[in-house]
């Protein structure tokens, strides 16, 4: 007696286990890229052209202390 339901084909030989196409999942990032998604943005709403030098050099010394 067969205890697993439709594991025997009509045939009587056993079946095999249907392969399913895989799902493409969405890469989940990692640690580090979220860190580093945050440091990019920062940089993206930052005016540059409303900074003198020594404000540029601190802000960049910070992002590059917060990068992994």
């Amino acid at each position: 007696m067969n205890l697993e339901a439709n594991e025997l084909d009509v045939t009587g030989k056993p079946k095999f286990a249907r392969h399913l196409p895989s799902r493409k999942a969405a890469p989940q990032p990692t640690l580090f890229e979220a860190a580093n998604d945050a440091v990019v943005d920062e940089l993206r709403n930052l005016d540059a052209d409303g900074l003198n030098g020594e404000q540029a050099a601190d802000i960049l010394q910070r992002l590059k202390a917060r990068l992994m």
